[in-house]
Formats: C-alpha cells, structure tokens, sequence
C-alpha cells in the first residue's frame, strides 16, 4: 500500500484526526506572519492554525519550519533522523 492509500484508509476508518479550520482572526494572523517573517502565506497558515489550536509543535518533515516555529514560539518536531535530513540535497 503506498502512502496516499494509507492516508486515504487513516481518514476513511478511523475517528481522529479532528480536522479544523481557521477562523477569521486566524487567517489575518497568517497574513500578518507572511509579512513579519518574509515568508509564504501558505506555510503561515499551518503556523496560524497551530497557534489558534494551542499546540505546542508542529510535526513536519519541512526543515524550512524550523526557523519560522522558533519565531512564533512553536516547537519544530521533524520525525526524519538528523542522519537521514543530512543526505538530502535541500537541508541546510
């Protein structure tokens, strides 16, 4: 079974994840952190959602997250062993 039908049978069969959506201050706080960061909207998003849901970290294999949670106050949780980010090409 490849990652997409593994998803798709998570998402069919189980209860969890709780999905949400941003409410309206939350979406002009994604716009706020685009432009006090210097950073994409659609990544600011994730960060403005996260912070309307009081999570404390933001679980990713995006290294680009790490940097962007340290400025909001967010932990950067990636589940990929250092070892293994290191071998690709894009990580800093």
């Amino acid at each position: 079974m490849d990652a997409k039908e593994l998803i798709n049978d998570f998402i069919q069969n189980y209860s969890s994840p709780d999905y949400r959506g941003l409410e309206r201050d939350s979406i002009a706080k994604a716009f706020r952190y685009s432009d006090d960061l210097n950073h994409d909207i659609y990544d600011c998003f994730y960060l403005s959602l996260a912070k309307q849901e009081e999570a404390s970290s933001i679980l990713t294999t995006d290294t680009g997250f790490d940097t962007l949670c340290i400025k909001i106050g967010l932990n950067y949780e990636n589940p990929v062993p250092i070892e293994v980010l290191k071998t690709f090409v894009a990580y800093r």
